[in-house]
C-alpha cells in the first residue's frame, strides 16, 4: 500500500485542487502496519523461515538498533530514516507469511500496475512537455533540480527524478522479465506497464536504472542459456521487444528531437567516462572519503547518517562535514556500511545472495526468474546511488517481490505451475506413485 502513497496523493491533488500527501501518506503507513502485523501474528504453519528472511529481519534490527545510536538519537533521521529504511523491508517480509493464492496474486500485481502506469505516463508527460510551475515549485523546494544535457530530470508523481528512475526501473524490469521468460498472455497491464516503464526510464535521463534494468536482464536470459533453459519462444519475443523498442524510440526522436538527443549522450557518455564530471567526483572524492569514514568507525554512525534523508537536513548528521563520501555516498553498499557498519553491509549481500538463491523469502517457494531479475537489478543499482532509503520506490520493490514467490504456488493440490508460465505440471504424491 504505501507503494502506492505518493502516487495516489500526486492523484488526489491534481484532481481536488488539494495537497492531501500528508494524509495519505499517513494513512497508507498505518494499512502497512497493520499488514505488517496481521502477517507475523497470523497462524501460518505451511510457512517456514528462509536463509533470505533471517537475514531480511537481521537489517531490520540493526536499523533499529542504529536508531538509537548517540550520533542520531532525538534528531529527526532517528525517526524519518528508521521508516524509510525499514518499513517497505517489514512489508515484504510479512506479505511472504500470508500464503496468498497464485490468482490473489495476480490481480494484486494487476492493480499496482495499472496504477504504476499513471504515474509512468505522468514522469513522460513531465519529460514531453515540460514541467508545471506547480512541479518546478516542488523540485526547488527539495533541491531536486538536475540538469542532464540541458533538459531536465523529471520526478513524475515522487519528489525527486531519483526515486522516479528507480521506480521506473522495478517495473520495467518486472515486467519484461515477466513477458519473456513466462509469457504474461493475457495480461494486457504488464504489456501496458512494460511499454510505458521503459519509455519512462528512458526519458528521465537516469543512467544507473536503466543499465542496471538491461543488465539483469541481459544475466538472467545468460543463466537461462548457459543451463540450456532457454528455448525459440523467448528469442522470438525477445526480437519482438527489441522491434518495437526501436520503433517506439525512433518516433519518439523524430517528435521530440532534443530529449531523445539528451538520452543518447546520457547513454553514451559511459564510452567516455575520463570526462564524465560524476564518475571523475565519485573515483577522486566521494568513494576514498566514504571508506576513510568506513574505516574510522566500522560500526557505522547510526541510521539517517548517510543517505537521501540525511541530504535533506545535512546539519543534523554526525557526517556534516563530509557532504561527498559521508552524506551522500552515491553508493548503497557504502550507506549501509556508513549507517549500521561494515556487518550490515556483508548482512546486505548475503541478502540478496539467498534471496535469489531461494527465490524469495520462504522455503516453499522455489527458484523464479522474477524474483532473481529483482533483486539482480537492486543490487546493481545500488552500486550508484543510495536508492534503499527511497520509500515509494523500495516499497514497490517489495511488495512485486513477494507477490512474484505467490505466482508459482500451486492452485490445486496435486499441481505445481510451470516456471515458464504457459502450462501446470502434474506432481504425483508417493502414495499415487506406489498405486501406479
Amino acid at each position: 500500500m504505501i507503494s502506492l502513497s505518493r502516487l495516489t496523493g500526486g492523484i488526489l491533488e491534481r484532481l481536488l485542487g488539494s495537497n492531501l500527501w500528508p494524509l495519505v501518506a499517513l494513512a497508507t503507513d498505518a494499512v502497512a502496519l497493520a499488514l505488517i502485523l496481521w502477517g507475523l501474528l497470523r497462524p501460518n504453519p505451511g510457512f517456514a523461515w528462509s536463509t533470505a528472511g533471517k537475514l531480511g529481519w537481521s537489517i531490520v534490527l540493526l536499523f533499529a538498533i542504529g536508531s538509537l545510536h548517540p550520533n542520531v538519537l532525538g534528531t529527526s533521521l532517528s525517526v524519518y530514516s528508521l521508516r524509510s529504511m525499514i518499513l517497505p523491508l517489514a512489508l515484504g517480509l510479512a506479505m511472504s507469511r500470508m500464503e496468498i493464492s497464485a490468482a490473489a496474486a495476480k490481480r494484486t500485481i494487476g492493480g499496482i500496475l495499472l496504477i504504476a502506469t499513471f504515474g509512468l505516463m505522468v514522469g513522460m508527460r513531465q519529460a514531453i512537455w515540460g514541467l508545471t510551475p506547480g512541479e518546478t515549485s516542488m523540485l526547488i523546494a527539495n533541491g531536486s533540480t538536475y540538469l542532464a544535457h540541458g533538459e531536465s530530470r523529471v520526478p513524475g508523481l515522487f519528489t525527486s527524478g531519483q526515486e522516479f528512475s528507480l521506480f521506473a526501473g522495478f517495473i520495467a524490469t518486472w515486467t519484461t522479465t515477466r513477458i519473456l521468460v513466462q509469457g504474461a498472455r493475457g495480461e494486457k497491464f504488464t504489456y501496458i506497464a512494460w511499454a510505458a516503464s521503459l519509455a519512462a526510464l528512458s526519458l528521465s535521463l537516469q543512467r544507473a536504472p536503466l543499465f542496471a534494468c538491461a543488465a539483469a536482464i541481459s544475466i538472467l536470459l545468460l543463466t537461462k542459456y548457459l543451463r540450456g533453459k532457454a528455448h525459440s519462444r523467448i528469442a522470438v519475443r525477445v526480437t519482438a521487444l527489441i522491434a518495437f523498442s526501436t520503433g517506439a524510440f525512433s518516433l519518439l526522436s523524430a517528435t521530440q528531437p532534443d530529449r531523445t538527443a539528451a538520452v543518447l549522450k546520457s547513454i553514451g557518455s559511459v564510452t567516455q567516462l575520463s570526462e564524465d564530471d560524476s564518475f571523475q567526483t565519485r573515483s577522486i572524492e566521494t568513494v576514498p572519503v566514504a571508506l576513510r569514514l568506513i574505516l574510522h568507525r566500522p560500526e557505522g554512525y547510526g541510521t539517517g547518517s548517510s543517505g537521501p534523508n540525511a541530504s535533506a537536513d545535512p546539519t543534523a548528521s554526525p557526517l556534516y562535514p563530509h557532504i561527498l563520501g559521508g552524506i551522500v555516498a552515491d553508493n548503497g553498499y557504502l550507506m549501509f556500511a556508513l549507517q549500521i557498519g561494515i556487518l550490515g553491509a556483508l548482512l546486505c549481500l548475503l541478502f540478496f545472495c539467498f534471496t535469489i538463491r531461494r527465490g524469495g523469502f520462504a522455503r516453499s517457494s522455489g527458484p523464479t526468474e522474477l524474483v532473481t531479475a529483482l533483486v539482480t537489478f537492486l543490487g546493481l543499482v545500488m552500486l550508484l546511488g543510495g536508492y534503499w532509503g527511497l520509500v515509494g520506490a523500495m516499497s514497490t520493490f517489495w511488495i512485486l517481490l513477494a507477490l512474484s514467490s505467490d505466482l508459482i504456488r500451486p492452485e490445486v493440490p496435486g499441481t505445481v505451475q510451470s516456471t515458464d508460465g504457459l502450462s501446470p505440471r502434474i506432481r504425483s504424491s508417493p502414495h499415487q506413485s506406489r498405486a501406479q
